[in-house]
């Protein structure tokens, strides 16, 4: 392998960009092996950098980063936002795989930006999917690929280094459904147990030289801390490459899945919104669970395995200064991460979580038909065709449920209600949508007859 020159970077009046200290080097197998390594600050794409050679690699500045042959810089230019700067996304990946059949999967999607900027990053995007009753079907290849291609493009995937075949099953799981990633997508490896946090290490291993590892359940907020905590030397050492270029064996047929038709799947449903008054959806969490399987479940305690997803939506409008203050989300840190509306992708994404789930279908939420159901069902107004694949399901509102409980008094208010079961002070992290979530599932957990107090409703009548 042998070393090239630097170039000069300057953003012209004209939009076009040109590239300052990028080294060059050129491998062995180049055309299937190519990756740009990112250090420093961020790297522009442009139309005024002409195609070199597919053998190329780069190393650039940058604290959000793609990578790309010489080829496709050009097309990173056609992305960049107004002020020139291309957005990124990373996800991280985390699966459980055994006996070389992926059991469950999770996803944590975070702006670059959000690093940048944010003490602790709020604008964050979650999706976990499980298979051990359900099969990894077209609808699941679907919704992992509607879910990447939510996030800001280009999108990077992360995974902890040692564990590169969950890529791998990834891959060959959305390959049988003949469903595929962007060709822009990318992903790199991370190993935060290294002790040369300078030196970058081409391919699949990037050193840190902080010995504590991120933890392996990538739904956990801890791991978005320490990045933030060590993203300098994260960035300088990162290593990517073409997702499509990933290579692995294909399989025949899907994970199998026992299907439990018989039991009722519970939809535990929380929006965030713009106010009272103008009612536009900023942050919407789903988690769904056996009835069965809470009904089983320690007093006040839930399972671990539950299938999540969590949008950050941007509500085209201002959002109310007191909500804003309890939920920490503003309109600039939602546009900042580049959030798309409630469109056509966002309504897919939900949708396609609640067809995916087994049995009888029915969405729980606190206080759901004066403000939740009736939320989400106006935004769904927009999108008649999945309007029309959502009527089957049903809703409970657990406010009406606890009021209509034998022996239950005073407030009703979910932190009310958390604190009379937990004690102590608020539910963790309160007025976020997940947090919510959890809470008013732990509650239902604490108290699962409510479940029977009251008779379901139809979603549709919302629409």
């Amino acid at each position: 392998m042998f070393h090239g020159f630097d170039f000069v970077v300057r953003l012209c009046p004209d939009n076009q960009i040109f590239i300052k200290s990028v080294v060059w080097t050129m491998g062995n197998t180049p055309a299937q092996d190519s990756f740009l390594v990112l250090k420093g600050k961020r790297l522009f794409g442009t139309d005024a950098l002409n195609k070199q050679s597919e053998t190329n690699k780069f190393r650039a500045s940058s604290n959000s980063f793609v990578m790309a042959t010489a080829a496709s810089v050009q097309k990173l230019g056609k992305r960049k936002t107004d002020d020139g700067i291309g957005p990124s996304s990373l996800v991280f990946v985390n699966a459980k795989v055994k006996n070389g059949k992926c059991v469950e999967i999770s996803f944590l999607a975070v702006h670059v930006q959000e690093f940048e900027i944010a003490a602790k990053p709020r604008v964050v995007d979650k999706l976990r999917l499980g298979f051990k009753s359900k099969p990894f079907d077209k609808n699941a290849a679907d919704q992992i690929s509607g879910f990447v291609n939510l996030q800001a493009a280009p999108v990077c995937l992360l995974v902890e280094a040692g564990k590169e075949k969950q890529l791998e099953v990834l891959k060959q799981n959305l390959q049988l459904w003949d469903v595929h990633l962007s060709q822009s997508v990318v992903y790199a490896f991370y190993n935060t147990a290294g002790e040369d946090a300078n030196k970058p290490v081409f391919g699949k291993r990037a050193r840190f030289a902080e010995t504590k590892r991120l933890p392996s359940d990538m739904d956990n907020v801890v791991a978005i801390d320490w990045l933030k905590r060590n993203q300098p030397a994260f960035f300088r050492a990162l290593a990517v490459k073409y997702f499509s270029a990933l290579k692995c064996e294909d399989i025949l047929s899907s994970p199998s899945g026992a299907s439990s038709l018989d039991d009722e799947t519970l939809v535990f449903l929380d929006l965030e919104a713009t106010g009272l008054d103008t009612r536009k959806i900023t942050e919407i969490s789903m988690m769904a669970v056996g009835k069965q399987q809470l009904l089983r479940c320690a007093k006040g305690f839930i399972p671990d395995d539950c299938d999540m997803l969590t949008l950050v939506v941007d509500p085209s409008i201002e959002i109310n200064a007191y909500a804003s203050s309890i939920t920490q989300l503003t309109r600039s840190t939602i546009t900042r991460s580049k959030k798309k509306s409630f469109d056509q992708q966002v309504a897919s994404a939900v949708s396609q979580f609640l067809l995916r789930l087994p049995g009888s279908v029915c969405i729980v939420s606190h206080a759901g038909n004066r403000f939740d159901f009736d939320v989400l069902g106006s935004h769904f107004r927009a999108h008649r065709s999945i309007r029309q694949s959502l009527r089957h399901i049903k809703t409970y509102d657990t406010w009406i449920a606890f009021k209509n409980k034998r022996g239950m008094t005073g407030r009703l208010g979910l932190s009310n209600l958390y604190l009379r079961c937990f004690g102590g002070s608020e539910p963790p992290n309160a007025h976020s949508a997940e947090g919510d979530v959890i809470a008013l599932m732990k509650v239902v957990s604490f108290y699962p007859d409510v479940l029977g107090t009251i008779l379901k409703e139809s979603f549709s009548k919302f629409f």
